[in-house]
């Protein structure tokens, strides 16, 4: 859907009135896997005067084929979109790094991840622990014996 700048166009917009109107004026989004998509929330928060920590989306496995990107792309996208924002000059909006969740991204995703934040003082942000399946799964399959968060 997102990568479909247009759609984009018709949810962004939405999402950051409401969330003004209800009183959010610092928001922490997971943008989409979708750089130029990403780089319109950065937009339209700004537009408004919401306070954004922005994130484009980086998973590069256990998604659907639509939903998926590489390695390679992830790590450059996440690069320009971090460019893009600190071209905005602005106090308000301010990039995240966004690996989804340990199931969605590589090691090798996740170390390229680290060295971006590193490199530009980034805060990392992800989804840990939603529901005791995902714990379960991440426990079995990714880190064997040891708990989520280790």
């Amino acid at each position: 859907m997102y990568k479909d700048v247009t759609f984009a166009h018709q949810v962004y917009p939405k999402v950051v009135k409401m969330t003004l109107r209800n009183g959010t004026t610092t928001a922490c989004y997971f943008a989409t896997i979708h750089l130029e998509a990403t780089k319109y929330l950065a937009e339209v928060a700004l537009h408004y005067g919401q306070r954004a920590l922005i994130g484009k989306v980086c998973m590069d496995r256990n998604s659907p084929d639509y939903y998926v990107e590489s390695t390679k792309q992830s790590l450059e996208d996440t690069e320009e979109f971090i460019k893009f924002v600190k071209s905005l000059n602005s106090d308000l909006i301010s990039p995240v790094v966004t690996p989804r969740f340990a199931p969605t991204s590589t090691e090798h995703q996740m170390k390229g991840l680290a060295e971006i934040a590193k490199k530009h003082n980034l805060m990392i942000q992800t989804h840990i622990s939603e529901n005791l399946s995902e714990c379960d799964w991440v426990e079995k399959t990714l880190f064997p014996g040891k708990s989520y968060s280790q």
